[in-house]
């Protein structure tokens, strides 16, 4: 088997601008409320996300975290303090996920 004939078909929908919300954390309250409906329990996680920090020397590193909670406020994650992310958001506290 190739990893091609893993290969799945997206046809949930798209996003036109007209449709968006104006409040992004609404627009994601909307996405992750249909990615828990839509849940395939057999391989899907609706909380799984991907963080990309970098270090001071300008390493950028990223990895799967999970979603705990969001509000207004942002996106909420656990992580030890200690960890290599933690120590690379001290010293750089610009992340995307």
């Amino acid at each position: 088997m190739s990893l091609q004939d893993l290969r799945r078909q997206y046809m949930l929908g798209g996003l036109l601008e007209v449709d968006a919300v104006d409040d992004p954390i609404e627009q994601f309250r909307k996405w992750m409320d249909d990615a828990i409906a839509n849940n395939e329990a057999d391989w899907f996680e609706p909380t799984a996300m991907t963080l990309a920090t970098s270090a001071a020397s300008g390493e950028v590193t990223a990895r799967i975290v999970l979603l705990k909670r969001f509000d207004d406020d942002g996106f909420v994650f656990f992580t030890n303090y200690e960890s290599p992310k933690a120590k690379q958001l001290q010293q750089n506290a610009n992340a995307a996920l």
